[in-house]
């Protein structure tokens, strides 16, 4: 499951949020074995991306939001380099949306095509 990358984040300030859309396939029983690592949602019928995003972003405590999908991966230091990048604004404006790094891979892990490095948007 790729959430894990999110438990696997260095920064010791985080809340990992998982919404279950009302899988079929027993990820529930599996989400639950990882207890108090994550904060499980489950939905009571298939919404949709959408609205799954939004029960995540109701439950969340933080003052940030980083969305991943059951295909995204963050890398260890992830959340690290968002706290930079904000940090770098310091004393100019607060950044509104942080566009972080992101690259496709095939299954084998080789880069596909496309990368963006992370910007601050204001």
């Amino acid at each position: 499951m790729r959430f894990q990358s999110a438990i696997s984040q260095i920064h010791e300030s985080r809340e990992v949020i998982v919404v279950d859309d009302a899988s079929s396939d027993g990820s529930d029983s599996v989400l639950k074995s990882y207890g108090e690592m994550i904060r499980l949602i489950s939905l009571e019928r298939n919404e949709g991306a959408s609205e799954a995003r939004n029960a995540g972003t109701a439950a969340a405590r933080g003052n940030y939001l980083v969305y991943l999908d059951g295909d995204d991966l963050l890398k260890p230091w992830a959340l690290l380099v968002y706290e930079t990048r904000k940090c770098d604004c310091a004393g100019y404006l607060e950044p509104g949306i942080i566009v972080a790094f992101w690259k496709y891979w095939n299954a084998y892990q080789e880069t596909l095509s496309g990368s963006y490095e992370p910007s601050v948007l204001a």
